[in-house]
């Protein structure tokens, strides 16, 4: 019997991280603001806050996923958490198994059938047994792989995103101009903007080469 450990960090948990973390910061601010005639406390409730919620969203994200392989059937359990634990998963035959979802290789997203999507979404961090369980399924499986875009692209998303990644790229030179030529070139606002901006130009190149 094979067994493979895996940290998952599943994309809706993901964006509930990324929409919390603005909400921390402000309340962190604001605390800072009304305890500002009281350096050393503000500092330390303020650093305490973030700490506290960035371990909280942490925990909300990941989940620790044993596989077991028995009788070329996958097997799956969850480590369980006092709070907010994923949905169990039923287990999948082998040779039921379509299609495999991977990103960039190394980060399995999803197996699909012919009945079901079985959401996976392991980590680039703590990878544990990721790569060794997407080399398994590739061996003894006859599985399509593909990647996300192409699981886009076949629900007819792809399109639709391309346009909106092209209108927010026009917006976004738009607004860089006129910032630019109000303030000039000295504002540390500047220093973020290309990460962003190429973020969303790998975006467009990766969408254009899966239309």
């Amino acid at each position: 019997m094979k067994e493979f450990q895996l940290t998952v960090f599943r994309q809706n948990r993901i964006l509930l991280v990324i929409f919390m973390m603005p909400v921390t910061l402000l309340t962190s601010l604001f605390v800072a603001l009304e305890l500002n005639h009281i350096e050393p406390l503000n500092l330390l409730i303020s650093g305490l806050i973030i700490v506290l919620s960035g371990l909280g969203l942490f925990y909300i994200s990941i989940g620790r996923l044993t596989v077991k392989v028995e009788d070329q059937t996958l097997k799956f359990s969850w480590t369980k958490k006092a709070f907010f634990n994923y949905k169990s998963i039923e287990p999948v035959q082998l040779s039921d198994i379509r299609t495999l979802v991977i990103n960039e290789q190394i980060l399995l997203k999803e197996l699909q059938t012919d009945q079901r999507q079985i959401p996976i979404g392991t980590a680039k961090l703590m990878k544990k047994d990721a790569t060794e369980f997407i080399d398994f399924l590739k061996t003894n499986t006859t599985a399509e792989q593909i990647d996300s875009w192409d699981v886009w692209k076949r629900r007819g998303w792809l399109a639709i995103a391309y346009r909106i990644n092209t209108f927010i790229l026009v917006i976004f030179g738009i607004i860089i101009i006129s910032f630019i030529s109000i303030k000039g070139f000295n504002s540390a606002l500047l220093l973020y903007i290309p990460l962003v901006l190429f973020q969303l130009i790998g975006y467009q190149f990766v969408m254009k080469s899966k239309m």
